[in-house]
C-alpha cells in the first residue's frame, strides 16, 4: 500500500465580496470563489469538503446556495448545484454539499456562493451574521 502524507495547510482568506451591510428581507449577495488544484509536485487529484461555521442572530434566517460554474447574475441558481437554499445553522462545521468533491490536477472549480435573506419569517432588526467557509482537502 502506498500512501502520500502531506502537511496540514491552514490558510485564512477574507472573502469580503460576499459581505453586505443593510440587508433587508428578499435581499441576497453572490460572489465567485475559485478552488484550484495546483498539483505542487504531487501527481494526484485532490478531494475537498466544504463546511461552514456561522454566528450571530441573523444566521438562522439566512439561506446559502452554492453552484459549480453558476453566475452571480442568477444568484448562483444556475450551474451544477452543490447545495440549494441551505438553511444556515449555528452548528460548527455544518456540511455544505456532499463531502469529498473531486478536483483534477490543474483544474479549478468556480464556485458561485450566494446568501439570501428570505422574506419570511421576519428576522430581528439590527442583527448580524458572520459566516466562515472551511475547505478541507486531501489527496
Amino acid at each position: 500500500m502506498n500512501t502520500t502524507t502531506q502537511p496540514t495547510l491552514t490558510t485564512t482568506l477574507n472573502f469580503s465580496q460576499l459581505g453586505k451591510t443593510g440587508m433587508i428581507p428578499g435581499d441576497s449577495n453572490s460572489a465567485i470563489l475559485k478552488v484550484n488544484n495546483v498539483g505542487a509536485g504531487v501527481n494526484l487529484p485532490l478531494k475537498y469538503t466544504i463546511t461552514s461555521t456561522s454566528g450571530g442572530a441573523l444566521t438562522t434566517y439566512l439561506r446559502m446556495t452554492v453552484s459549480l460554474n453558476g453566475t452571480v447574475a442568477n444568484k448562483c441558481t444556475d450551474g451544477s448545484n452543490v447545495v440549494l437554499s441551505l438553511p444556515l445553522t449555528l452548528t460548527v462545521n455544518q456540511a455544505v454539499g456532499a463531502p469529498d468533491r473531486s478536483l483534477a490536477i490543474g483544474a479549478t472549480d468556480n464556485l458561485c456562493v450566494s446568501v439570501t435573506l428570505p422574506t419570511s419569517p421576519t428576522p430581528p432588526t439590527s442583527s448580524s451574521s458572520s459566516i466562515v467557509l472551511n475547505f478541507s482537502a486531501k489527496v
